[in-house]
Formats: C-alpha cells, sequence, structure tokens
C-alpha cells in the first residue's frame, strides 16, 4: 500500500493535499460551530426549566374564630378532589393532578371546608387522572378535598 498522501483519488478527481488539508480545516470549523451551538442553546433551556420553588408561607391579617392569627403552608402530598358519589354502594370517583395517583389500599382522608368528615380505601382501578375508593367512614360529595395527610 502506498503511503505517500500528497495526492488522494476519487474515482477520476484528483485533490492534491493541501486542498483536502484545507476541506478538513473548514469542516472542523463547521463541526466545532454547530456543537458549541447545540450546547448554548441546550444549556438556556435547561436554566429556564431548572427553577427551584421556595416553601409558600402567607400571613393573614385577619384571625379565626379563636382569636388567634392564621397561617397558610403549601401542602405536601397527596391532594385530589372527589368527583362523583355512589352513596348506597358506598364509593367515590377520585380526580388527581397528574403524577399524584395514589397506590391501592392507600387510606385518606375527605375535607370539606378545611373539616375532616371522612376516611376512604383506594380500591381502583386507575384510569388517566381518576380512581375509585371505597368510603371507609363518614361521607363525600362532589367537590370534597380527598389527602392523605
Amino acid at each position: 500500500m502506498d503511503r505517500d498522501f500528497s495526492k488522494f483519488v476519487t474515482g477520476k478527481t484528483e485533490l492534491t493535499f493541501k486542498i483536502w488539508r484545507s476541506l478538513l480545516g473548514s469542516m472542523r470549523i463547521s463541526f466545532l460551530a454547530v456543537t458549541v451551538s447545540v450546547i448554548a442553546i441546550s444549556g438556556c433551556a435547561r436554566s429556564k426549566n431548572a427553577r427551584v420553588m421556595p416553601e409558600t408561607e402567607v400571613v393573614f391579617s385577619g384571625t379565626n374564630a379563636l382569636g388567634e392569627k392564621m397561617i397558610v403552608t403549601a401542602a405536601e402530598g397527596l391532594s385530589g378532589k372527589v368527583s362523583s358519589v355512589n352513596s348506597e354502594l358506598r364509593f367515590v370517583v377520585l380526580t388527581f393532578p397528574i403524577g399524584q395517583m395514589p397506590a391501592e389500599h392507600q387510606l385518606l382522608y375527605v375535607f370539606r371546608n378545611g373539616l375532616k368528615i371522612g376516611e376512604l380505601n383506594v380500591t381502583g382501578p386507575a384510569r388517566g387522572d381518576s380512581t375509585v375508593a371505597d368510603i371507609v367512614t363518614g361521607e363525600a360529595r362532589p367537590g370534597d378535598e380527598v389527602r392523605d395527610k
């Protein structure tokens, strides 16, 4: 095999080593420019979405029925709503935000106007953002809040 790289032959076209080297140089510059652009664009896109939400705490100037100041903090854990109720068979259909579906046989609590009024046992099946639960104690109405704590 000839190791003379002064000429590169492809079919009928002959490119001298000088032209071949300049072609590779321009390809390197183009590749480098494209790579830097992709990294810059992906870095900018990632930084916009990577925001950490601070803990939310709101202090009301009013007082509750006992004369105490009220402090509201962001809820942690599962939180959903009762979408329909079958009181004869004692089960409810629950709706949760995407990514917050409870596990089967999980115990959930029903709240109305901030007061706990019932307990539910998730039985499934789950479809989309909805699941089914049996009423263990208390009652439930459409629109009631459901939480795991």
